[in-house]
């Protein structure tokens, strides 16, 4: 079947700015590429995902972003990404 694109948010949990991509699909290379192409010049210290198999990549975006650390949340958390949870 053919993909669905799906819509990549990264919200900063201080100042609350958005920086949104699309992705092609959300398959995990989609999804990277679109976060490094998103971050590639921010400032960026750490990564909450969600736990979706899209970022089954994380070491991958992690090494092209400068070592930036990825923290993922315990199952069924979703508390732990408010920010980001309240965004979408």
């Amino acid at each position: 079947g053919k993909e669905k694109a799906c819509l990549v948010t990264l919200v900063d949990r201080k100042s609350r700015f958005l920086i949104a991509g699309k992705a092609k699909s959300k398959k995990a290379a989609c999804v990277g590429e679109v976060m490094i192409n998103a971050l590639k010049n921010q400032p960026c210290y750490s990564i909450t995902p969600d736990r979706g198999k899209e970022f089954a990549l994380h070491a991958q975006v992690s090494d092209a972003l400068e070592k930036v650390r990825f923290y993922f949340p315990y199952p069924h958390q979703p508390w732990q990404r408010g920010t980001n949870e309240n965004t979408n």
